[in-house]
């Protein structure tokens, strides 16, 4: 078999478009992981500055000081 070279050319065109294909959806693939992760951590963050603000809210409409348990 002779292979010309448009078809050679034709060839290793598409593999690079392939190439470059998978990694951009690779990337954007990581990307949004790399978002949901820091999403988690925010909700996370979130929920202790709530909880902590509860706390003293119920602190001081009992009367009672910060540190002391409810």
């Amino acid at each position: 078999i002779t292979w010309k070279p448009q078809i050679v050319a034709e060839y290793h065109k598409s593999q690079l478009f392939k190439g470059i294909t998978l990694s951009m959806n690779l990337g954007i693939l990581f990307f949004r992981k790399r978002q949901n992760v820091s999403r988690l951590f925010y909700n996370i963050t979130a929920l202790g500055y709530k909880q902590a603000l509860v706390y003293m809210i119920r602190a001081f409409r009992l009367g009672m000081g910060p540190g002391l348990s409810i």
